[in-house]
């Protein structure tokens, strides 16, 4: 029961990115691991209550071991039990950590990022650092490693606040899906940008603002799903894709507009030059 409920609530809100991107698939093995090992228990169960009854009843017993000294079937299934242990704990612990931390943008390599200054167009002041071939908070990259999902980017490049105090800045988050998995690219596609657009997840996608969300719907033969969403009166804009096992979000605060820019998302996804 406490297996099932770990994975309702791993799976919950966005089932498939959490598919790829947590314990859910070991969890989900070690509850069906659980459920086969159940008559195999309950046999062991009766067959001690049968021993404590002839015990109590002072029936006389054979001095020879009940089961046979060398098993292998215990040894596999516990063998097998501290495997989907350790698959719990390297998923959410110890694998998102081996892609190293914050790196510069220009490291990226699996894909060319889509710049925020491009988006941004005349005007744009970047961020100033005092290194730029360093990173930190307001622009760096940085690779993710999952159990489904072993190459995932996270790009973040902000500029400098307009006029109105408002910062200007660009999230991307790429994913490399499984060829056998590569069916689900359009559904976390399209998860991703509903989730997206809740602006409640983290602190720099917050808004006060009120506005209703347009989601534009774009079709092209190269992707298997391809939108753009803009929340009205705010700066806020998002776009997903997906193509083949390459998925792609794009969260932005700016001025300029994403939909113009549906060829580098594309080519994010393809995971060529822009």
């Amino acid at each position: 029961m406490l297996v099932a409920v770990l994975t309702a609530l791993l799976l919950a809100d966005t089932p498939i990115l959490n598919l790829l991107t947590t314990s859910a698939v070991p969890l989900i093995l070690f509850g069906l691991y659980q459920l086969c090992s159940l008559p195999a228990a309950w046999a062991e169960v009766q067959d001690l209550s049968r021993l404590v009854r002839r015990l109590e009843a002072g029936e006389p017993m054979d001095h020879r071991a009940p089961y046979p000294r060398r098993r292998l079937v215990p040894l596999l299934s516990f063998s097998l039990c501290i495997l989907l242990i350790v698959l719990l704990v390297l998923p959410r612990y110890i694998l998102p950590f081996l892609g190293g931390g914050m790196r510069p943008i220009g490291e990226v390599s699996d894909f060319s990022p889509l710049s925020l200054a491009q988006v941004e167009g005349k005007g744009y002041r970047p961020y100033e650092m005092e290194d730029p071939n360093q990173s930190d908070y307001f622009h760096y990259s940085r690779r993710n490693h999952y159990l489904l999902c072993w190459n995932q980017w996270e790009v973040f490049q902000a500029g400098q606040a307009d006029l109105a105090g408002k910062l200007n800045w660009m999230q991307i988050d790429w994913y490399d899906i499984p060829a056998p998995l590569s069916f689900l690219s359009a559904p976390l596609a399209d998860e991703l940008l509903s989730k997206a657009m809740k602006l409640d997840e983290d602190i720099w996608w917050t808004d006060q603002e009120d506005g209703t969300w347009q989601v534009s719907k774009h079709s092209d033969p190269r992707v298997n799903f391809l939108s753009t969403a803009r929340k009205e009166r705010t700066l806020f804009q998002a776009a997903a894709a997906a193509t083949g096992d390459h998925v792609v979000l794009v969260r932005y605060t700016g001025h300029g507009d994403l939909s113009e820019h549906l060829e580098d998302i594309i080519q994010m996804t393809a995971g060529g030059a822009a």
